[in-house]
């Protein structure tokens, strides 16, 4: 059996806001150049829906919003992504 690392992969990651409002998530997405999102939730969350490969996702507050190289944007957890990633520059 032979041993592999993961090869380094660069992503760039925005931290959902505490105050997820309209107001807010129009501000949040202009400021940073995002897709026409908008506030929501399912299942008693609330959030930023967002239209991934796999359909919509909510990114709730404190989760990051990443975009990948090849374009996508998900959300993930802030425990999961601190897990596979670090700051390039402090």
């Amino acid at each position: 059996m032979a041993t592999y690392v993961q090869k380094p992969k660069f992503v760039e990651a925005w931290i959902v806001p505490d105050v997820v409002s309209l107001r807010n998530v129009k501000k949040f997405l202009k400021m940073n150049g995002l897709p026409n999102w908008h506030p929501g939730g399912f299942s008693g969350r609330n959030g930023i829906v967002i239209d991934t490969m796999c359909g919509r996702q909510i990114a709730e507050p404190g989760d990051y919003i990443v975009l990948t190289r090849e374009g996508f944007y998900y959300p993930e957890r802030p425990h999961e992504f601190e897990q596979k990633h670090e700051p390039v520059n402090k």
